[in-house]
């Protein structure tokens, strides 16, 4: 598109390929929140399956009433509640952190793609006056050259190790 002048349209499409590579980083990153919530579902239901094993069993419970210290349980239980605190604040920074992800400066990054694209492409583009300037491409039979000469090169490296 860029070698026909169309650079709006192109400087577009580098747009959404930007857009689309931080849309695929937001979508890992809410992956690996949800690995992390169903890890906890994993460890509440186990804790809850735990808790309804001890329901059942007044005994044990009367027991271990008896020999519990009831200050060390106030003291488990407030270290628990710190550190639920504690996650659900890391849950909410990471909720306002995927918030944030609109990228200021996506526009440059579309330009520097752009640009990349426009090098690959052996255009040089010049921005302020919306020109495109052919640099020297190179012909395919210069490059089927290089490569020849680059697979002779291996091949005898290769060679020289069988050896």
């Amino acid at each position: 598109m860029a070698m026909a002048g169309q650079h709006q349209a192109a400087k577009i499409m580098s747009k959404d390929l930007v857009r689309q590579r931080n849309q695929v980083n937001q979508y890992t990153m809410m992956s690996s929140q949800l690995k992390s919530m169903q890890m906890q579902m994993a460890s509440m239901e186990s804790q809850q399956a735990i808790m309804q094993a001890l329901g059942g069993s007044t005994q044990v419970m009367k027991n271990i009433n008896e020999n519990m210290d009831i200050a060390q349980i106030r003291e488990v239980l407030k270290d628990f509640n710190k550190e639920m605190g504690k996650a659900d604040m890391n849950g909410e920074m990471m909720g306002d952190a995927m918030d944030m992800m609109a990228d200021p400066s996506e526009a440059a990054d579309a330009d520097d793609v752009y640009n990349g694209i426009m090098g690959e492409i052996g255009l040089d583009y010049n921005k302020e006056s919306g020109t495109v300037a052919n640099k020297s491409i190179a012909k395919k039979e210069e490059v089927v050259e290089e490569v020849k000469e680059e697979n002779d090169e291996l091949e005898a490296r290769l060679a020289a190790l069988r050896m």
